[in-house]
């Protein structure tokens, strides 16, 4: 009975487990790359241009790579039921066919461009996002690089360049990124305005061109469900506040599709290669408290920080019944008979739906399980030292066990071998002597090997105590030992003795 009840508990507690693992949908990230004018989705299967997702109650990012990983697109988390279906369009722009009628001088006037880009996601045109142009390949001709978003008609391949805006453009090797929404066609240009060098050195003029845009710097990030992001490269330093504490990273290295962080602390290293989670313990190495993503594009590196939810354990109970009035159940009740043939019965009233009844969660954590399964071991362990203390052979004589129970064991020798009593007759004839009665003879009496063990093990233990055979004898023939077995067992341990 008792390992069939702590059979019982230990299965309750997994089968809690695994219903409480269907409790909270996880976070999805899907990116996407293009392949010539065909945009690729990658999550666990690749397929084109189109990608339909269906998770309830999603959480997911979105992030565009052109195949030459000179274009990039960052937009953030987004909350749906449902994941939409993206009609995705995106494509390199030749520049010298392109027309520069009423520009803002994006061919050869104030600012000039040097690579094109146009791509269009027609279901997410109201989010907002960031984009990223590496211009490496142009570097000796870009010194100060700005960007341009103008309107792309897809259907005739044409940029509208009166309509270009400037965007606020930001420059860190060789990559210039802004923040927009709505979908068109981005350039980026040379801005011929300023003055200096393209490098930051020689030329003189102005200091340089890039002012240490290129140096290392310190950034600080604090991880979020969402995630969040910020932009490195080697040498930096990243102050990472988690939980009142902060936690401090040096950027060793970023390329060939991988950045490793060193921890200042514990000077563990950690690699985080493309299109995978890299999970980091702050608080402890053992523990996992965040989870880091890159996108790596020559030397420079996006890396995105969120924190690791910890698992609840929940798991669903029976909603209560609905109460009824007591008049509306006597109207429920079907009607008496009637002389009709059918009977009829009043209308029951309506059942609340099952999206209002509200089904309440009883919530298990992870420590209740922890004291749950010490108290089972404790409850198993105190049961398993009583057995063996209950059947411990070393204790004192005046607590031993004889092993004799009133019911179904054998007679002692020592009322097996008494005489039976006789009844004299009130008058004895003459001459006929009187007749003795005869002795029945004695029964042996048999033991099992346990109980002569443990006899034995009474006796040697008495003997240690100074007991003498008299002594010994008496009281085990008191104890109702047989006494034949006692004869016995003393003759067989005196020469021992």
């Amino acid at each position: 009975m008792k390992h069939k009840t702590t059979a019982k508990i230990l299965a309750f507690i997994f089968i809690a487990i695994a219903l409480a693992s269907f409790a909270s949908a996880e976070e999805v990230t899907y990116t996407y790359s293009s392949v010539n004018d065909d945009i690729l989705a990658t999550d666990t299967v690749t397929v084109p241009d189109t990608v339909v997702v269906n998770l309830p109650d999603t959480t997911w990012k979105l992030e565009l790579v052109n195949n030459d990983s000179k274009f990039k697109i960052y937009m953030p988390t987004l909350n749906s039921t449902e994941a939409p279906q993206l009609n995705i369009k995106a494509r390199v722009l030749d520049l010298n066919v392109q027309n520069y009628d009423g520009s803002v001088g994006l061919n050869s006037g104030t600012y000039r461009a040097k690579y094109a880009y146009a791509f269009n996601i027609s279901e997410l045109t109201s989010k907002s996002y960031t984009l990223y142009i590496d211009y490496t390949d142009y570097a000796s001709e870009i010194s100060n690089p700005k960007l341009f978003q103008c309107d792309f008609d897809f259907i005739t391949n044409t940029t509208n360049t009166s309509t270009c805006s400037l965007l606020a453009t930001s420059a860190s090797n060789n990559i210039a990124s802004a923040s927009t929404s709505g979908f068109s066609s981005f350039f980026i240009t040379q801005d011929t305005t300023t003055t200096g060098g393209t490098t930051g050195g020689g030329g003189g003029g102005g200091g340089g061109g890039g002012g240490g845009l290129g140096s290392p710097k310190i950034i600080y990030v604090t991880p979020t469900r969402e995630g969040e992001s910020v932009q490195v490269i080697q040498g930096d330093e990243l102050i990472i506040l988690f939980k009142g504490g902060e936690y401090h990273f040096r950027v060793t290295s970023v390329g060939h599709h991988k950045v490793q962080l060193k921890s200042l602390a514990s000077f563990l290293t950690y690699d985080i290669k493309l299109g995978e989670f890299k999970t980091i313990g702050l608080t402890s190495f053992l523990n996992r408290d965040i989870e880091v993503s890159m996108y790596v594009s020559n030397q420079f590196a996006v890396l995105t920080f969120k924190t690791i939810e910890r698992p609840t354990f929940s798991f669903p109970l029976l909603p209560p019944r609905p109460r009824v009035p007591a008049t509306e159940e006597a109207a429920a009740l079907p009607a008496a008979p009637a002389p009709r043939p059918t009977p009829t019965a009043a209308p029951s009233p309506a059942a609340p739906s099952p999206e209002e009844l509200q089904v309440p969660e009883s919530p298990i954590g992870i420590w209740t399980i922890v004291a749950a399964l010490v108290f089972v071991i404790f409850l198993v362990g105190g049961i398993a030292l009583y057995r063996v203390r209950l059947h411990h052979l070393e204790k004192p004589p005046t607590v031993t066990r004889t092993g004799l129970e009133p019911d179904g064991l054998p007679e002692t020798s020592s009322k097996g071998s008494e005489p039976a009593p006789v009844l004299k007759q009130g008058t004895v004839e003459k001459g006929i002597p009187e007749k003795k009665p005869e002795a029945k003879p004695e029964r042996s009496v048999e033991i099992s090997k346990a109980k002569k063990l443990e006899l034995e093990k009474y006796i040697f233990h008495a003997y240690s105590l100074g007991f003498k055979d008299a002594q010994v004898r008496k009281a085990l023939i008191e104890k109702g030992w047989p006494k034949q077995v006692v004869e016995q067992i003393l003759k067989e341990i005196k020469p021992k003795k």
